[in-house]
């Protein structure tokens, strides 16, 4: 049993200054390993013998017991982090995509490339970590030969908002469907009734509410979920989806778009040579 389980199990049955001990040790679990007798005395506001008694009850014979066995114990905990990370990110960006695959409505996903494919402007929109999918979209959607739209500038972003009308669509980029710009977007193109659908975790957010049409995406928190790169990934796979399925519909012209873009890119970088 390792030194941070005896501690937990074992928590009750310390007196009030062996709580204190206890409590330092469990919130400072990889640190304590390289303190002195005295320094942890002082770290946790007690006496050099309640730090003793401290370890005899969680059967280590002294404190220098304690520390040679918690201290195997940390080593081992940062091997396995650094082993394990690289897996952990990985198997969380399957997690997330399988659970956009699981979620996903694939008639109305047809639906939303029916309307795209019609539609003279496809807008797309989003802040922060969002943004870049949002850009990555519209983009790729050009690559294809449809009017794809972004503007990073929230500011244009909202000017432009005029030049949109029924017939258009408007993809939303938001994984908590709560940021003010895109509510904002959102919002404006309800007024215009311009076709909307949003990328987001949570179907009662308030995006999803303006919304004609809504993907999930998984919310993630933690060190290695919430403020990676994870959800902007699966953004991406999102934004792949739209955009080839509304490629497949005209295929022909899909490629025909394709073939365009790369002699433009290639007579681009002849000229560069010469």
């Amino acid at each position: 049993m390792s030194i941070y389980t005896k501690i937990k199990d074992n928590y009750a049955s310390f007196t009030k200054s062996e709580q204190r001990v206890a409590k330092y040790c469990l919130d400072n679990y990889m640190e304590v390993s390289t303190h002195t007798l005295s320094q942890l005395a002082e770290k946790a506001n007690c006496g050099e013998a309640t730090v003793v008694r401290f370890c005899k009850k969680i059967r280590c014979e002294s404190y220098h017991d304690f520390k040679e066995e918690l201290a195997e114990e940390t080593r081992e905990h940062r091997k396995s982090e650094n082993d394990s990370f690289v897996t952990q990110i990985y198997h969380n960006i399957q997690t997330s995509i399988e659970y956009t695959i699981q979620n996903l409505d694939l008639n109305q996903l047809d639906e939303i490339a029916g309307r795209m494919n019609k539609a003279g402007i496809i807008f797309c929109a989003g802040v922060g970590n969002s943004g870049i999918p949002a850009e990555a979209c519209a983009m790729r959607l050009v690559r294809n030969g449809k009017n794809g739209v972004y503007f990073k500038d929230s500011h244009f972003q909202s000017i432009y908002l005029n030049e949109l009308k029924r017939g258009d669509i408007a993809i939303l980029f938001s994984a908590s469907g709560e940021s003010i710009d895109t509510l904002h977007c959102a919002e404006i193109l309800k007024q215009r009734k311009v076709t909307t659908v949003c990328v987001t975790s949570s179907i009662v957010s308030s995006l999803a509410s303006l919304c004609d049409y809504c993907i999930l995406m998984k919310r993630w928190s933690g060190p290695l979920g919430g403020g990676s790169m994870i959800g902007q990934i699966t953004q991406l796979y999102i934004a792949d989806l739209l955009s080839t399925r509304t490629g497949m519909i005209d295929q022909k012209a899909t490629l025909k778009a394709k073939e365009t873009t790369f002699d433009y890119i290639l007579d681009k970088m002849n000229k560069e040579k010469i």
